[in-house]
């Protein structure tokens, strides 16, 4: 076996066999760790970039896109800001913000990946699911657990800059409801409760049903304009500062 250094954080192991760097066994080894260290969302970005984490659930993850390391929206995103940033894709399918959800996000490897990227900036777009499979939970829960979320990152010694989403819609009912009238107005009291800025891809998405073939998640091209809504918020932000 001979192991092979792909980031400061991974390394994998590989038989002496497919060793040879111009076998074809070595050509689809190197194929696959440059995937999964660039698609994870987790590889150590160079010094003095910005780090930008974008926290979420399939949607962020980019579920049933090809090729999603670079076509799911955090992929996108990357190539608008370009060199001088870092995006993380710390998507994770199937979660939920609520703690006592069924795959809670507080317990997935990517909460603990985004957390340890150190990031500059937190991007967080959860709620799809919770407005699913748990409305009934959401008056009672949703706000605090939201509210603990992004005082956890608020709390990073990054001292990252924090921007809430207002999910994209869901097409069919009842959580459309569940979601336009349940977690869309939480996402508007956590924002004001700590002063931080909205993304409303809510409500810039509401006629596109076109660019969510299964009612839930964004194709490609709804990827494309989610990345166009967080892009155009972090451009907003940076000439403020200027």
């Amino acid at each position: 076996m001979a192991t092979v250094t792909v980031s400061p954080k991974f390394q994998v192991v590989i038989p002496k066999k497919i060793m040879n760097p111009f076998s074809k066994g070595w050509l689809v080894c190197m194929a696959g760790m440059l995937s999964f260290t660039f698609g994870c969302g987790a590889a150590d970005p160079a010094e003095g970039v910005v780090r930008v984490a974008c926290v979420g659930d399939s949607i962020t993850y980019g579920e049933g896109i090809w090729r999603r390391e670079r076509r799911s929206y955090p992929g996108q995103l990357q190539a608008m800001l370009g060199a001088g940033y870092a995006v993380g894709n710390f998507g994770r399918s199937g979660a939920t913000l609520l703690k006592q959800g069924d795959l809670p996000y507080w317990e997935t490897r990517e909460f603990r990946d985004a957390t340890e990227f150190e990031p500059d900036v937190v991007i967080i777009h959860l709620g799809t699911n919770d407005a699913m499979r748990f409305a009934d939970r959401l008056e009672q829960a949703f706000e605090r657990d939201f509210l603990a979320l992004v005082d956890h990152f608020a709390a990073l010694p990054s001292a990252p800059r924090i921007l809430v989403c207002k999910p994209v819609p869901i097409f069919f009912p009842p959580a459309d409801r569940a979601m336009s009238e349940g977690v869309v107005p939480i996402v508007a009291r956590v924002a004001a409760a700590r002063g931080l800025e909205v993304i409303d891809l809510h409500g810039a998405m509401r006629e596109d049903a076109a660019l969510f073939p299964d009612a839930v998640h964004p194709s490609e091209a709804g990827a494309e304009r989610i990345a166009e809504g967080v892009h155009a918020a972090l451009s907003q932000a940076a000439a403020r500062e200027r």
